[in-house]
């Protein structure tokens, strides 16, 4: 079956793009299946080494509190502060999607904070390549956690 194409408009010209489902380009649909499900599993009982596993040696992932990129070492450390702050931290995947050798997750977040339960939601990309990840980015508000945490919040556009 072929690729089902959607039409935009792009400078007054209509180009042709093309209406991706898993395993139409890049991983196979199991393939993205299999490393969403790794992607649970870690996050159900979460350890810097479980969520680092998940990521490629030269990845670039980008959390939100990260002023650079960082590789699967960096992960690790950023995941190190985040589970001490956040020790009963879980994550459910929502939904999923993927589209060439990209996957997207919907998930909550939930977590003690300073002896309340906080939940949230968010959103990860991923550019998978084989097991691992080779780019990763974290979208979610984390007004409510600072909040939480009794720190203030970051007026936008300031770090």
């Amino acid at each position: 079956m072929q690729n089902q194409s959607l039409f935009s408009e792009h400078r007054g010209e209509a180009q042709e793009v093309a209406a991706l489902r898993p395993g139409s380009l890049g991983m196979p649909a199991v393939e993205a299946e299999s490393w969403v499900r790794r992607f649970a599993e870690a996050w159900s009982v979460p350890s810097p080494q479980a969520l680092s596993a998940l990521v490629g040696t030269d990845a670039e992932h980008c959390y939100p509190g990260m002023t650079v990129a960082a590789n699967r070492e960096g992960v690790h450390s950023y995941f190190v502060g985040v589970l001490q702050l956040f020790p009963d931290l879980r994550l459910q995947v929502l939904a999923w999607a993927a589209t060439g050798n990209i996957v997207f997750i919907e998930w909550a977040a939930q977590a003690t904070v300073n002896g309340r339960p906080l939940c949230w939601q968010g959103a990860d990309v991923f550019r998978i390549a084989g097991a691992h990840t080779t780019q990763g980015r974290a979208y979610y508000d984390t007004a409510p956690i600072q909040q939480a945490l009794g720190v203030a919040a970051a007026a936008p556009g300031h770090s």
